[in-house]
């Protein structure tokens, strides 16, 4: 292939990837690596209706044992992009709480046992981004204007 096809697939192809969703994909996966999580890109599984469905980014700590603090975190990620149609994250306004924020997180039977010892892991939850009072507490991101 000549240099000039070469050159111009490049950009071509450089350009639709552009118009995708993959690089968002590859910089929530680079930030959930970069967290120290075991990171996976286009997990597949198959529906109840037998339809293989993808999930973009799938993030896990598991770091339960003896000596060790409870970390069990699963983080399922549906990337979304749009270059002609916004993005917006819905909110209340009203800054972090940790103790209301975990309440509104889904959790499992046995994290909603921890319900009561939230309040001794306050410092380390203030620490963390999704607790920090100094962020407003988002719950729900939805494409506006469409059709």
């Amino acid at each position: 292939m000549c240099e000039d096809k070469k050159k111009k697939l490049h950009e071509e192809v450089s350009g639709w990837l552009e118009e995708q969703g993959c690089k968002l994909e590859y910089k929530t996966y680079n930030a959930f690596k970069s967290a120290g999580m075991n990171v996976i890109m286009n997990h597949y599984f198959e529906s109840k209706e037998g339809i293989n469905r993808e999930i973009d980014v799938v993030a896990k700590v598991n770091n339960c044992g003896e000596g060790k603090d409870l970390h069990l975190v699963n983080v399922f990620c549906e990337c979304k992009y749009s270059k002609d149609k916004a993005w917006i994250l819905l909110s209340t306004g009203y800054t972090s709480h940790y103790v209301i924020n975990w309440a509104c997180v889904p959790k499992s039977p046995s994290l909603e046992a921890l319900d009561e010892k939230i309040i001794d892991y306050r410092n380390q939850l203030l620490a963390t981004w999704h607790f920090s009072p100094e962020h407003k507490y988002g719950f729900n991101l939805l494409q506006a204007l469409r059709d």
